[in-house]
């Protein structure tokens, strides 16, 4: 299933998402579009799961170790050793327990490097706390998205798309109409999910999780939702 908007208010850690839906539940109603409908791809189709489009990009490029002169001369006897032991050495990560800083910067490198080791719930935290610190930054809303991301992911989809609505008054979302259109379209296919497995009965899965078929029946619904807009 494509992905919707990927582009970033702080709260607490949010709960593991409960597999058993509220038959009482309302479905929530979803937004209509503000500007115009979508452009389909170049495959004429278009894309679902906006969050997957405005995602930072986490990426470190790691540094080479230096060549002992007097290791290659005697190559012979302890080339293979040093060798190893070198590329061990260049190829260890060490995970930071903390941030080096509150400064926006150390706040994004730590939340991503627990983002990419697995760690989400510091990733979240992370996220959250810098976008508390750094509403007024540019920034912002991209810390919004990656926040929704997470929480898309564990199935917290009320708390993913309450992330989204209240981040609309940041004052980078005010003074850019096409990204606040960005996340109209995404709270919108957040609520379609939502609405789905709470028809389908299959409770607030994570988002990787939901059935296949299930999430062809939503990719057409938000297809036809975004035609419609």
């Amino acid at each position: 299933m494509g992905e919707p908007l990927t582009i970033l208010p702080a709260a607490t850690a949010a709960p593991e998402a409960s597999t058993e839906p509220s038959p009482t539940v309302a479905p929530e109603p979803v937004p209509e579009a503000e500007n115009k409908p979508a452009e389909p791809d170049d495959h004429g189709e278009i894309a679902a799961d906006p969050l997957s489009t405005f995602a930072f990009s986490a990426g470190n490029s790691p540094g080479q170790s230096p060549v002992d002169d007097a290791a290659v001369e005697n190559q012979d006897a302890v080339a293979a050793p040093e060798d190893d032991t070198l590329t061990m050495e260049a190829n260890a990560v060490t995970i930071p327990s903390h941030p080096a800083s509150d400064s926006l910067d150390d706040l994004m490198d730590f939340a991503f490097v627990q983002k990419e080791a697995g760690n989400h719930q510091q990733a979240l935290d992370a996220f959250r706390r810098a976008l508390r610190l750094y509403r007024f930054s540019e920034a912002a809303p991209f810390l919004a998205i990656e926040i929704a991301n997470l929480l898309k992911n564990r199935g917290a989809y009320d708390e993913a798309i309450a992330v989204l609505t209240e981040s609309r008054s940041l004052l980078a979302l005010l003074e850019n109409e096409t990204l606040d259109q960005e996340f109209v379209i995404t709270i919108a296919y957040l609520r379609i999910v939502k609405n789905t497995l709470l028809e389908k009965r299959v409770g607030y899965v994570p988002f990787s999780r939901i059935p296949a078929d299930i999430s062809r029946e939503i990719d057409a619904e938000f297809r036809e939702w975004r035609n419609l807009a």
